[in-house]
């Protein structure tokens, strides 16, 4: 065999190869390309992703039980906001009373906690 047929038999050999890669790689795209194959993987990469946060939560949290527990009260207030907003509306007018008592027992508190500061009083 001359060099130039073993030059062409290795080019064809070559070109071969390529053809039944691209004809392997175009048959897996219209494999996919099916619309119950593009569910399935669609199903299957969203279980992976939340399977994978779920367990990075459960790490978290197992570390972190105050923000845990935090976040969780955080979330509950949030959510009963309405009620609690409209229950202190209906006390408000009955807690005006004991609110200012408990601010003049406070003001007089301060005002003997600073006759007894030095330099207050003394004449020093």
């Amino acid at each position: 065999m001359s060099p130039a047929e073993e030059k062409l038999a290795q080019l064809r050999a070559a070109r071969d190869a390529a053809r039944a890669e691209f004809l392997s790689r175009s048959t897996r795209i219209r494999a996919l390309a099916e619309p119950g194959e593009l569910g399935r993987r669609l199903t299957n990469d969203i279980q992976v992703q939340g399977r994978k946060a779920l367990s990075q939560a459960m790490e978290i949290a197992a570390d972190e039980r105050g923000v845990l527990a935090g976040t969780l009260t955080a979330l509950m207030l949030w959510l009963a906001r309405k009620q609690i907003f409209a229950k202190a509306v209906e006390l408000a007018p009955k807690a005006k009373p004991a609110w200012h008592k408990a601010l003049d027992t406070a003001r007089s508190g301060l005002a003997k906690i600073r006759t007894r500061l030095p330099g207050k009083g003394d004449g020093v």
